[in-house]
């Protein structure tokens, strides 16, 4: 299972309003195509196949299932960090 806090969540809900994105309109998390172990977000919907992360009451990110797999037992957290503010992805080691 992925986790997505609540401030993950709040943030996104934020930026699909932000951008008056479409009714069923969600962030698609995907592999990088230019930066090894690396992480992209962008807008996009619903695709067969696809895992939908819920938090908060919304649709708050789609994964193909390789990638699902790949980050099973992760938390997406959005918080401040030194560089400035950021989600923060958090892999869970077995077992906990």
């Amino acid at each position: 299972m992925i986790t997505v806090t609540a401030s993950a969540a709040e943030r996104i809900k934020h930026d699909l309003q932000a951008i008056n994105a479409e009714p069923g309109a969600c962030m698609r998390l995907f592999r990088s195509q230019s930066t090894a172990n690396h992480l992209d977000i962008a807008l996009d919907k619903e695709r067969d196949g696809d895992q939908v992360v819920v938090s908060e009451g919304i649709n708050v990110f789609l994964l193909d299932s390789e990638l699902s797999r790949t980050l099973e037992g992760t938390i997406i957290d959005y918080e401040a960090i030194p560089a400035g503010n950021g989600f923060n992805i958090t892999q869970l080691a077995s077992g906990t």
